[in-house]
């Protein structure tokens, strides 16, 4: 399981490599509490962190290409309809997230415009 998590922090160190940012710690943190703990990375917090654009592309790559990821909190990021876009995307590629939280974001049309493009995947809560 461990080389599991391990390709997650490098595909994650890459993309954010290919989309010339930095790669947050607090994400780092995560995905190694995982690896050291023998565990995959079913649960990412990102509340009330400021995301930018490269920033949630590099996130997008973690659930694209995560199989364990099921719950996602990024409320209070900053997130913008390009971001959730973007997020959007990577969710209808891996089915896998089930719990989502995009409170408190600054995308047009609020919680309404969330719930209908969200409609779009069902298996989200």
């Amino acid at each position: 399981m461990e080389g599991k998590a391990h390709t997650i922090l490098q595909l994650y160190e890459n993309s954010c490599s290919e989309q010339k940012t930095i790669p947050i710690k607090l994400i780092i943190d995560q995905i190694n509490t995982a690896i050291s703990s023998n565990n995959q990375l079913s649960t990412l917090k990102l509340n009330d962190y400021p995301l930018d654009e490269a920033q949630v592309k590099a996130i997008s790559q973690i659930i694209k290409s995560n199989p364990f990821l099921t719950r996602l909190d990024m409320s209070n990021c900053g997130i913008n309809d390009k971001d959730f876009q973007c997020l959007l995307f990577a969710l209808k590629q891996r089915k896998t997230v089930t719990k989502l939280n995009l409170q408190k974001n600054k995308i047009s049309g609020g919680s309404s415009a969330v719930s209908t493009c969200l409609a779009e995947l069902p298996f989200l809560e």
